[in-house]
């Protein structure tokens, strides 16, 4: 129960609990984020499906190109290296 001309009170007290835990649940979250860094390199290629050949564009000599596992906070950054003879642009799927 709040005295008159007190300046706390339970109410104050549970809201202040709260900032200092949203504060340092971010804090801890910024020091376990890490910037990861991909390099990806386009080149034109071939597959072979039950005896057909394609024609495939590879992503580090892959097909489908490699999977790119992070954490949630992470800084991610991606270079594209375009070694075939079309124009690339990439998109992501699961974000």
């Amino acid at each position: 129960m709040k005295k008159k001309g007190s300046r706390f009170n339970m109410q104050d007290s549970g809201v202040r609990l709260f900032l200092v835990g949203l504060i340092f649940f971010l804090m801890i979250t910024n020091v376990f984020a890490e910037t990861r860094e991909f390099i990806f390199t386009v080149t034109d290629g071939e597959i072979e499906l039950n005896g057909t050949r394609f024609m495939v564009w590879k992503y580090n000599d892959m097909f489908p190109g490699p999977e790119i596992r992070v954490k949630e906070g992470d800084i991610v950054k991606i270079k594209l290296r375009n070694m075939s003879g079309a124009k690339h642009g990439l998109f992501f799927h699961g974000l």
